[in-house]
């Protein structure tokens, strides 16, 4: 999958796509969630466990999604 982005992911839009660019600078917004996973051996190896209080382990395994969002406003 990583190879398949790096390949193919791009912008799109150029300096003159109305709304891509503001002040010389792509316009672009992130955002993320994290999720509980089954408590299984494999999720806590491969997501880990967040941290908690000296002593104490969480509930589940967590695994971060974080989103990148190039804006652009309608054509008129």
């Amino acid at each position: 999958m990583s190879r398949l982005f790096h390949r193919l992911a791009r912008p799109l839009a150029t300096p003159e796509t109305p709304g891509a660019f503001l002040g010389g600078l792509r316009l672009m917004a992130v955002d993320g969630s994290v999720f509980d996973l089954p408590d299984t051996q494999e999720n806590a190896r491969v997501f880990g466990y967040p941290g908690s209080r000296r002593g104490t382990r969480a509930a589940f395994p967590k695994a971060r999604l974080v989103f990148l969002a190039l804006i652009c406003s309608a054509m008129p």
